[in-house]
């Protein structure tokens, strides 16, 4: 049935919790918001500025107008001020660092100058608070923009790279100086504990696939004099870099170099000229994803399974859910308690900031809810989480997903009397995993899905997180192999279990999630299983993995996903084809027409999976007489930001599955 449009308008209109931020004295927390998956309302983005007080019911205040784009709020050392990103001298177009007294109270002042139009990425007040250190690119220079309006503007690889730099404001005399200058781009800093230096994480390059390619490097500057000391360096990837006493620590791959593998935290010294990088946690059979400092302590974020945790590094978790946290921050309290702002939602409660106090590790403490973004929602219930767990028909892994049942909802006039109607919706990634969360796919689609009655099955096939290093290594080499008998596993395991109705699936999902549903489309049914999927709905999906390697921005992670790089195979080599749905589309047609009806949804300006790969896909469809819709938005990229076109896809995607599943 047609998505309710009260439900549509509340969804479009929900601010979700980003940046979460504790007050050093832990009396406050700071955050930003903006609508989900940060689509616009109108021709630019918007994002507004919070405050609340810890462990205080509802206590979450709005100290922006909400009408720019106010982000990345960070606080003072004295706990009074706040430092944030606004375009507010002209949106969309200008990047400039304000600082606001939020004891006093007022407005915002620029600290930086508001001409400035390259975005400002990252800022961090000394531990003094007498100066600001942040990223930026460098402006154009007249003549740059003498070329730009003339049209006189050739792309050269290699040259005009539009490097990030580590930048300081002096906030006395408003100062700026640049610390890190040359052919490298900075992707990280931390300041050390006496505001002297400055740890940077750099690469070779601006472009995305840099770090895989170039690796990352580690250096320690001196704000006086700029002398810039390097520390060593990575192969691969590396994130979340922090400085905690003579240490500086970081997240990294189990397995240096590759992307697919469970992320590890690392430790160095800021002494050594060549650091000897010492894995210290996490990535063996669970994932780090990001860390958080508080004095000379590191906290971390983990993923084990479906449960998120966070840890004293090295130490036992001190706040565990089964949820999904999308934004956190920590610190100590002066009798020695650890203090959490998270936020967190679930299937029927859309993200909302928490805070929680406990002096015991062994146990959690009901967290307080501080904020309301979601009281639209506060008396519809969208469903039920179910835990689903099974084996891999190879008996070689365990795996798991969630299963999400539909609920009467006041959203519907007449409920679903058929619960076990399913969509399969497949999350991306593939180094990414699916909990209990309200919008646990992209654009609304589980919400909408539950409200219109059908269940959701969403499963955490083999290269996604959560389950560390060999987990997460099959999707090497391994599109194909394994993730899509995984999804046959989980949906099996659903319908023995007497969750789904094997006569009402459909498959669907985005990006990697897209491809494993085009995989599913051209495989639909040989698995033996006795059931079908009745549709397929690929947002934003591969098609073939070796053109992947030639025309997406991330060329270097998709040659790892394949295996090869289609210059390095042999011309009588074929094993690009393993796991290319275009491939296997001539033997899917001529077994008996198994491909169902499809839904295909790009962007027509997506640069990590091209649209040809969507464009290929109906080709064939179409060449083959079989039933397709074929929708490209404008101007979108990967993911969409236009409201309009956010509000067609959950409105397509319903109507979709209402027509497969009548």
């Amino acid at each position: 049935m047609p998505i309710p449009e009260s439900l549509l308008k509340d969804l479009l209109a929900l601010e979700a919790p980003t940046s979460v931020t504790l007050s050093p004295n832990g009396k406050r927390v700071l955050y930003s918001t903006n609508l989900s998956w940060a689509h616009k309302k109108g021709a630019d983005a918007r994002s507004t500025l919070w405050l609340a007080e810890t462990n205080t019911l509802n206590s979450a205040r709005q100290i922006s107008s909400g009408l720019f784009y106010d982000t990345v709020p960070v606080w003072s050392p004295d706990s009074e001020h706040v430092a944030f990103v606004s375009d507010r001298a002209k949106s969309g177009d200008r990047s400039a660092i304000y600082v606001m007294n939020v004891v006093k109270g007022g407005e915002g002042v620029a600290v930086t100058d508001v001409k400035f139009e390259k975005p400002i990425s990252k800022v961090m007040f000394s531990p003094d608070g007498k100066k600001i250190a942040f990223l930026s690119g460098d402006e154009k220079t007249p003549e740059k923009k003498k070329r730009d309006e003339e049209k006189d503007d050739p792309i050269v690889w290699g040259e005009e790279w539009d490097y990030t730099r580590l930048r300081v404001v002096d906030l006395a005399s408003k100062e700026v100086k640049t610390l890190v200058h040359g052919a490298e781009h900075v992707l990280d800093f931390d300041w050390n504990g006496t505001g002297d230096s400055i740890v940077v994480m750099t690469t070779a390059r601006p472009d995305v696939e840099s770090q895989m390619l170039k690796g990352t490097g580690f250096g320690v500057v001196q704000v006086a004099s700029g002398e810039r000391r390097e520390v060593g360096g990575v192969g691969g990837i590396a994130s979340s870099l922090i400085c905690a006493g003579d240490d500086f620590c970081f997240v990294a791959p189990f397995n240096e170099g590759k992307a697919s593998s469970g992320l590890s935290v690392y430790r160095a010294s800021i002494h050594e000229t060549e650091a000897n990088f010492t894995r210290v946690a996490h990535g063996e059979t669970d994932c780090a994803r990001n860390l958080v400092k508080v004095g000379e302590k590191v906290f971390v974020k983990v993923q084990q399974g479906l449960v998120d945790k966070i840890y004293h590094l090295g130490g036992e978790p001190v706040f565990e859910v089964q949820k999904e946290i999308l934004s956190w921050h920590a610190t100590i309290t002066d009798d020695k308690a650890t203090t959490l702002a998270l936020a967190i939602g679930d299937i029927n409660t859309p993200p909302e900031v928490h805070t929680t106090t406990s002096s015991s590790t062994s146990s959690n403490k009901d967290p307080i809810t501080l904020s309301t973004h979601g009281t639209t929602f506060a008396k519809h219930t969208f469903g039920t989480a179910t835990a689903v767990e099974t084996s891999s028909f190879d008996g070689k892994e365990t795996l798991d997903g969630l299963f999400l049942t539909p609920e009467s909802s006041t959203y519907l006039s007449s409920p679903s009397k058929s619960p076990g109607k399913t969509a399969v919706i497949i999350h991306g990634g593939p180094y990414y995993r699916r909990t209990n969360a309200f919008d646990a796919q992209f654009f609304f689609w589980t919400p909408c899905l539950l409200a219109a009655g059908y269940s959701v099955l969403m499963p955490n096939y083999r290269g996604s997180s959560g389950r560390g290093e060999r987990f997460a290594a099959y999707s090497i080499g391994g599109m194909g192999k394994f993730d899509e008998t995984d999804v046959v596993a989980l949906t099996q395991a659903a319908i023995d279990k007497g969750l789904a109705d094997k006569e009402n699936l459909v498959v669907g999902g985005y990006s990697q999630g897209g491809y494993l549903t085009y995989l599913s489309a051209v495989r639909n049914g040989l698995h033996g299983k006795g059931w079908k999927f009745k549709g397929g709905i690929a947002g934003a999906g591969v098609t073939d993995w070796a053109t992947m390697g030639m025309s997406s921005d991330a060329g270097a992670y998709e040659t790892e996903l394949l295996g090869h790089s289609p210059w390095s195979a042999d011309k009588e080599d074929c094993s690009d084809r393993q796991g290319s749905a275009i491939w296997e589309m001539k033997g899917a047609v001529k077994n008996g027409g198994v491909i169902p009806p499809m839904l295909i949804l790009h962007g027509e300006k997506d640069v990590r999976v091209p649209v040809e790969q969507a464009q290929g896909f109906r080709r064939g469809l179409e060449a083959a007489g079989l039933p397709y819709e074929y929708v490209v938005y404008p101007r979108e990229d990967h993911t969409f930001v236009e409201q309009g076109h956010v509000r067609d896809m959950c409105e397509r995607v319903v109507k979709f599955v209402d027509k497969c599943l009548a």
